[in-house]
């Protein structure tokens, strides 16, 4: 590692507990970074993103005992080591769903994210993102590191928030000024997004659907490994005790039949094909409306981790060709 990376790397230290992707033994996944000086930026991409760090598996949103409550939060200052431009996407996204949400803001603050230019392969990459300089002024990061194309020798040091500036300056390292301008929700869809979205939006052509609802098994590995699902559900845990408990929040999936069920027991989405168009709809006509980005980067990890193996990426291509085709 070139010595200002680890010089910047062990001044954050100081103050977070960092994690990083890395070779470990069960393969190249995001663990706990204690060997700073071992750390390399790399294109490759872990099965499962950093999602867990932003929006928690399972987690405790308040106490009660009696009529008293009290909020809680967790306030462990963790940075985050190594994101490339799709785990900015969904960094991005989470900030603009949880904008009001107390409990997500307070563990945001305690976030801090060192990025990188470096973006995976085309087959972990469909969209075909690349980098570009526009990206340093449209993510949110704190600290960004911009290698050449034939090296990750002489990074340009790029920081993109206030703490983020604070650090690179204790460190004396050379960087460009970005703090000052702040991540926004994106202005205008891209156009083949808005395309995905016109077809989901309207009549859609059930037979993609019927050959999904013969293939698809409802386990709700996609929505685990995917970044971008952050449907939860509301666990209340009373304790032995009388008038005590916990409320909390823990992931859920819109393929499971508990997701659709509501009082006395009625499903409106009993079939399979139904709760695939939901997902679908979900990423690529619900969140567009709302946001102006899709609520898909492009990773493949739901293709990597579904025991039937459906290809998002050749699901779309259909969906597409069925619009050009109308």
């Amino acid at each position: 590692m070139e010595e200002p990376i680890k010089k910047l790397l062990e001044k954050i230290a100081e103050e977070y507990r960092l994690f990083a992707p890395q070779e470990i033994e069960d393969g190249f996944a995001i663990a706990e970074l204690e060997n700073l000086a071992a750390w390399r930026p790399s294109d490759r991409q872990p099965l499962f993103s950093f999602k867990k760090f932003f929006v928690p598996a399972c987690e405790t949103l308040m106490k009660y005992e009696g009529a008293k409550q009290e909020e809680t939060a967790n306030k462990e200052k963790i940075g985050l080591v190594g994101l490339n431009l799709l785990d900015l996407k969904y960094v991005l996204l989470y900030d603009l769903v949880f904008a009001n949400d107390s409990n997500y803001q307070q563990r945001r603050q305690n976030i801090f994210i060192v990025a990188h230019n470096q973006v995976p392969p085309p087959e972990e990459n469909f969209t075909h993102k690349e980098f570009g300089e526009e990206d340093l002024m449209n993510f949110s990061y704190d600290v960004f590191l911009v290698f050449g194309k034939d090296s990750q020798k002489d990074a340009l040091f790029v920081a993109g928030s206030k703490k983020g500036k604070e650090v690179l300056e204790r460190c004396n390292l050379e960087y460009k000024d970005l703090a000052w301008r702040e991540a926004h929700q994106p202005q205008k869809l891209e156009e083949i997004p808005a395309k995905i979205q016109r077809r989901l939006m309207f009549p859609h052509n059930e037979k993609v659907w019927e050959e999904l609802n013969e293939r698809c098994l409802r386990c709700g590995k996609c929505t685990i490994a995917c970044p971008t699902c952050f449907c939860f559900r509301l666990d209340d845990k009373p304790e032995l005790e009388k008038g005590t408990g916990e409320r909390q929040r823990c992931w859920d999936s819109c393929f499971f039949d508990e997701f659709h069920e509501v009082t006395g027991g009625h499903d409106f989405n009993p079939e399979i094909k139904n709760r695939i168009h939901f997902w679908y709809y979900h990423k690529f006509a619900r969140i567009p409306k709302e946001f102006n980005m899709t609520g898909c980067v492009g990773c493949k990890r739901c293709h990597r981790v579904c025991p039937a193996g459906i290809d998002i990426q050749e699901v779309i291509k259909k969906i597409l060709e069925i619009d050009e085709n109308d």
